[in-house]
């Protein structure tokens, strides 16, 4: 026996160090917190892109996709821009026949006014663009190559003008374009000649330019200058590097030649800090921390690696893309708040990178290079944590604020300290001495503080405080049990049926009236109570309501409103309404009072018809754990947020028997393969600190009412008028997408003819509307959607309709038809009257 004990021990010892809490990634930076990928989409094989490498893609006002294709495919990429939309790419012209078919796209950024700023790079073109993705139409603006030299850079001002700095072997020139016109701000030369045999200005070795307030700084890497502008006095003053960067700078050729931005640039932090990359030389990035006060070289670089590109994004979190000499990519994120993370994971693996784009690198990323166009999210750390990884979690207890009893069907029973992650041994203590090591049913914890399971047919009570525990007489064939209001014990037994048994009295008394009960066919799966005092059996044959006053009960599922009579699990809602799992049918909410049900599965959302728990958390909402996944539901049943293994689930199939809420409101749930840690308040917090999706259309095809031809729209939706269909042809087909690209194909959506429909419609994830019939009259179509997730849109897209109906179906034509009859019964009246 002690060598049973013994072997058990060792056991139990060697796979403890699996229940620790677990990182997904390693990490490249020992000491920083690593961010890891969750999902992961390359849109190389999307169709309508005519090659894998992507150089650039940007985020618009509307949350649209526009990518533009690598350099080597200029020969043959005439159109230059690519809308995407998450299914497929539709090209773009961008501009007209002046400019050749060998030029590249350069995209810069968006403007206040939601155009898409940038320039044309070919040899002899100068060409800058303000692309206005709406209507699609292109603003150009060209230069004098040979006298005014290459575009090299472009920037918004606060006030919406963009600045244009362009510079050739003499000099520095400077323009400010508004909506009218263009203005030349100042024309300066070079304080210092370019060395002869040196790259001339106009070379990959660039010139940057960055705008704050009425001051900009232009940086030149060969020569290596900064010009400083006033741009209300147009004043410049040229520095050399070594003036803003004194005792620092060390230029190194061998980091010149691996940067793949050739140009020095300016950041600024959420923090009002000012930041710098200074490409080719040892240093590489510095850091101010007030004006007037030096640059210092930016602490913290790891050794070994090279910064090769630095980016901004929307939320004001900076990326420092690194390389190692392998050629290895790893990541620096420094986010508003002055945190530093572990980006390796989301950019190693890829080939050459060429841009990164984000509008909150901690929620998703855009990475365009040689392997094509990839759009990852990042998992929620602490949020969500996975705990006894292999453990195949049972019955839970918390025995003290924050300290749980784990009980599982494959290891021994073990205590877990939520707080610190610590995992101990239970072997020989009181608890396992009540329960045993392999409890396979839930606890309940009773109003004195008391915890009720059992061991085997026994009937077990412990009390936390002082360790005791009193054993029951045995319930031979024991099933199932839970803890009633009253106190007394609902107990069912195979071939007995179901019984209440008194701890204070001892006295077990069966349910008399429950004659059926007792050869119920299938399982029972559990027993609740419900706030008006109704107990509920749920089988796998049925849903049992037993009313303990009138002694009444009742069999539901079988009816057509219930899709599936095969029951797993239940909670209640704060309306009285009833939650119930099921086996293949998805969740059924059943309304005691007028016994409706409304149904919520897959096609609503739900990751799984298996449901194996469902909980409701603190703030109301409800927790489904299924075979595939766990998901997040309001109170009115819409399926909020989907999790799965990429959001750091440890596994897809949750447990039956094996939910609990803690006292803090921790939600802690069972899977086959580990403990599942869910922080309601903390993931619910990062959700909403998330961008909702957008959605927008992409094509509108209706029947035009001055022609027998159709018309299709695939511009300017908004400034689409009242849309009028004829009555013999009230056609229209619609087609939209939503602004999370990360799975499209689990998208959902629904429309509504607002004047006309009270409820809305749900379509699953088809992103296109066919109406062959609409019905007459003036409306409104409203379409929402809803990412893989769960997230809905902040707004519908809005179409504005009048179908038209036939003459003859409209009053006028009634009252018309009506008239001759009237005027009819007139003249007989009056005739009737004269004689």
């Amino acid at each position: 026996m002690k060598r049973v004990g013994g072997l058990v021990l060792f056991w139990f010892i060697v796979t403890l160090f699996l229940a620790l809490p677990k990182s997904n990634g390693q990490s490249v930076f020992p000491g920083l917190p690593v961010l890891n990928p969750a999902y992961v989409n390359n849109f190389s094989e999307a169709r309508g892109l005519p090659q894998t490498c992507a150089s650039d893609a940007i985020i618009d006002h509307r949350g649209r996709i526009w990518v533009a294709t690598c350099p080597v495919m200029a020969g043959i990429n005439s159109v230059r821009l690519f809308q995407f939309d998450g299914y497929d790419f539709n090209s773009v012209n961008l501009a007209n026949d002046s400019i050749p078919e060998r030029t590249m796209a350069v995209l810069k950024q968006t403007t206040a006014d939601g155009e898409l700023l940038g320039w044309f790079e070919s040899e002899g073109v100068n060409t800058m663009f303000l692309f206005n993705p709406d209507r699609q139409t292109t603003r150009v603006v060209s230069f004098d190559y040979q006298r005014e030299g290459a575009i090299k850079d472009l920037a918004v001002e606060a006030d919406g003008k963009v600045l244009v700095v362009l510079n050739n072997k003499d000099s520095l020139r400077l323009y400010r374009l508004d909506q009218k016109s263009l203005h030349k701000q100042l024309v300066t030369s070079w304080s210092s000649p370019i060395p002869p045999g040196a790259a001339p200005a106009n070379s990959v070795y660039g010139t940057s330019l960055f705008v704050s307030g009425d001051e900009a700084l232009v940086a030149n890497t060969m020569p290596l200058q900064i010009f400083r502008i006033n741009l209300q006095e147009r004043h410049c003053q040229i520095y050399p590097v070594s003036d803003f960067f004194p005792d620092f700078i060390e230029t190194s050729p061998e980091n010149r030649l691996v940067n793949d931005q050739f140009s020095l640039r300016f950041f600024t932090t959420a923090l009002g800090d000012l930041m710098c990359f200074v490409p080719g030389t040892k240093r590489q990035m510095f850091i101010r921390h007030s004006l007037g006060a030096p640059f210092e070289p930016m602490p913290g670089l790891p050794a070994g690696y090279l910064v090769i590109r630095v980016e901004k994004d929307a939320a004001e979190n900076i990326l420092l893309l690194l390389k190692d000499r392998q050629g290895q990519y790893a990541g620096l994120l420094y986010d508003r708040q002055g945190r530093v993370y572990d980006y390796s994971p989301l950019v190693a693996g890829h080939k050459r990178i060429y841009n990164l784009r984000s509008l909150n690198f901690l929620e998703t990323i855009f990475i365009s290079a040689d392997d094509g166009l990839s759009y990852k999210s990042i998992q929620k750390e602490n949020a969500v944590q996975c705990m006894l990884s292999g453990y195949s979690i049972r019955g839970m207890a918390e025995i003290e604020p924050g300290l749980f009893f784990i009980t599982s069907e494959n290891k021994p029973a073990v205590f877990c300290r939520m707080a610190s992650g610590k995992i101990e041994a239970v072997l020989n203590t009181p608890l396992t001495q009540a329960f045993g090591l392999n409890m396979r049913r839930k606890f309940d914890r009773s109003s004195d503080g008391s915890i009720w399971g059992n061991r085997g047919d026994t009937l077990v009570q412990y009390n936390p405080v002082s360790g005791a525990h009193q054993d029951y007489a045995p319930f031979p064939n024991l099933w199932y049990k839970t803890l009633l209001a009253d106190g007394r014990i609902a107990v069912f037994r195979q071939g007995k049926g179901l019984s209440f048994f008194d701890p204070v009295s001892g006295k077990d008394s069966p349910w008399n009236q429950g004659g059926e009960l007792r050869d119920i066919k299938g399982f029972v799966h559990g027993i609740s109570q419900t706030r008006d005092g109704k107990v509920w059996l749920l089988t796998t044959h049925g849903l049992w309501q037993i009313d303990l006053v009138s002694g009444k009960q009742k069999c539901l599922g079988f009816g057509p409103e219930f899709r599936d009579f095969r029951f797993l699990c239940m909670a209640e809602a704060d309306d009285g309404k009833v939650w119930l799992g099921t086996f293949l049918g998805g969740i059924h909410i059943y309304d005691p009072a007028t016994g409706t049900v409304k149904v919520v599965d897959k096609s609503n959302g739900l990751p799984n018809n298996t449901i194996a728990s469902i909980t409701r958390d603190a703030a109301g909402d409800f927790w489904a754990a299924t075979y595939k996944g766990l998901a997040r539901l309001s109170p009115e049943g819409v399926v909020m947020a989907n999790l799965l293994q990429q959001e750091g689930l440890c596994e897809l199939e949750f447990n039956r028997y094996a939910a609990l809420l803690a006292q803090d409101g921790t939600l802690l749930l069972g899977t086959i393969a580990g403990l599942q840690v869910i922080h309601p308040q903390s993931l619910a917090a990062q959700r909403k600190a998330e961008s909702a999706p957008q959605i927008y259309l992409t094509s509108l095809t209706v029947a035009d009412a001055g022609s027998d031809a159709e018309r299709t729209y695939k511009t300017a939706f908004n400034d689409l008028p009242r849309l009028v269909l004829p009555p013999d042809r009230r056609h229209l087909r619609v087609h939209f997408a939503l602004s999370n690209y990360l799975q499209s194909n689990r998208n959902q959506f629904a429309y509504m003819l607002e004047g006309v429909d009270k409820n809305w419609t749900f379509i699953g994830s088809q992103n296109e509307l066919v109406f062959n019939d609409l019905p007459s009259g003036r409306y409104t179509l409203l379409i929402k959607g809803c990412d893989f997730q769960g997230n809905w849109t902040a707004a519908p897209v809005r179409i504005s309709l009048y179908a038209r109906e036939f003459f003859y179906k409209q009053a006028w034509f009634y009252v018309l038809c009506a008239l001759p009859f009237v005027v009819f019964a007139l003249i007989w009246f009056r005739r009737l009257r004269s004689e």
